[in-house]
């Protein structure tokens, strides 16, 4: 029987994981038919499914009190997606996609949050992926998602923080590796040369020339280098970049994932007091999410009403028109008729 590999790409979005993703074919892994269309945010497109874009964000959106967009699900919380039935349509999603793609790839920046619970249908499906796990500059992630989203920068660099800890945390024990996305856009060959070597698959020279020369485009890399940045004196700031330097290293290959174990205690030992303000930024966003449905769902009804009175006072327009007609109508007709009476009195 051939044997079956799935190769995850991890990260944070607007950090290159659809530009890492794409290269994976240069080494004949398949990304699938059922993509996620470009659009104006990613104009080279997503290479993610959508079956597995669709059910990570409903299982996301499950969560009554929390629109869960920053921190990882706890073990409490994969118990509540199991109950609800989301570990059958995972496992049976998946079953079907591998065995569809024996040598499959599968990106969708959400797998960071929901790893803990993927690990899970990967251990019951006795499926054991490789991870590639994506880095950018976080102030530059940052000023993308300001741009982009209108996202403060301060929350973006907390969510970067998030993603990325529990990319490392979660990766653990599997197979893995990181690409930093500016190296890949200075060095395509080098970074898919590093991939094909990992993970023991032949590359594709003429694909590979296709993906360097045609698809990577610089030019389509917002902020790069050293921003300016209002948050120098910050916390998160301070924080994300000495994650980032150190992880860089890991990527350039001058360090290796187990020399990075004690920083990675320190830095969880750092972030888990900021845990529960997060947790309530979470659940602020979930109220404010509802409250924008909530205004869009009126502005639609508003918009609907006026429509609806705009036609109303077309038709009531039209009738009026049409008594106005039917008026000189018979104020005619009475001239003639008077004209007639006057005729044959005479």
């Amino acid at each position: 029987m051939k044997k079956r590999r799935l190769i995850i790409v991890l990260g944070v979005h607007r950090s290159g994981t659809s530009a890492i993703t794409k290269g994976l074919e240069t080494m004949g892994v398949s990304l699938g038919h059922h993509l996620i269309a470009p659009n104006l945010y990613n104009e080279k497109g997503y290479w993610e499914d959508a079956d597995f874009h669709r059910l990570n964000l409903e299982m996301l959106n499950a969560f009554e009190d929390r629109l869960r967009r920053i921190l990882p699900v706890s073990e409490e919380e994969i118990l509540t997606l199991e109950t609800h039935g989301y570990f059958q349509q995972a496992s049976e999603l998946l079953h079907r996609k591998i065995q569809q793609y024996p040598l499959y790839g599968i990106k969708d920046p959400r797998f960071s949050l929901l790893l803990p619970f993927w690990k899970k249908v990967f251990a019951t499906c006795h499926v054991e992926p490789s991870f590639i796990i994506a880095l950018r500059n976080p102030l530059n992630v940052a000023a993308c998602q300001e741009q982009f989203r209108n996202q403060h920068r301060e929350k973006s660099l907390w969510i970067w923080i998030s993603y990325l800890l529990s990319c490392l945390h979660h990766s653990e024990g599997y197979e893995r590796i990181i690409v930093d996305y500016d190296e890949l856009l200075k060095n395509p060959t080098h970074q898919m040369k590093r991939l094909s070597k990992k993970f023991s698959l032949p590359l594709h020279p003429e694909v590979l020339y296709s993906y360097s020369c045609d698809f990577l485009d610089p030019s389509l890399r917002h902020f790069y280098g050293n921003e300016e940045n209002r948050l120098e004196q910050s916390f998160c700031y301070s924080f994300a970049l000495e994650i980032y330097h150190k992880l860089l290293h890991v990527a350039k290959e001058k360090i290796s994932f187990s020399e990075l174990k004690p920083f990675l205690r320190k830095w969880n030992d750092q972030f888990f007091p900021l845990e529960s303000l997060l947790i309530l930024e979470e659940k602020n966003n979930h109220r404010l999410h509802h409250l924008m449905k909530a205004h869009e769902q009126l502005h639609h009804k508003n918009t609907e009403q006026l429509k609806t009175i705009i036609e109303l006072n077309k038709t009531v327009m039209e009738k009026l028109k049409l008594a106005a007609d039917l008026s000189q109508i018979i104020e005619q007709k009475n001239r003639q008729l008077a004209l007639l009476n006057q005729k044959f009195s005479s």
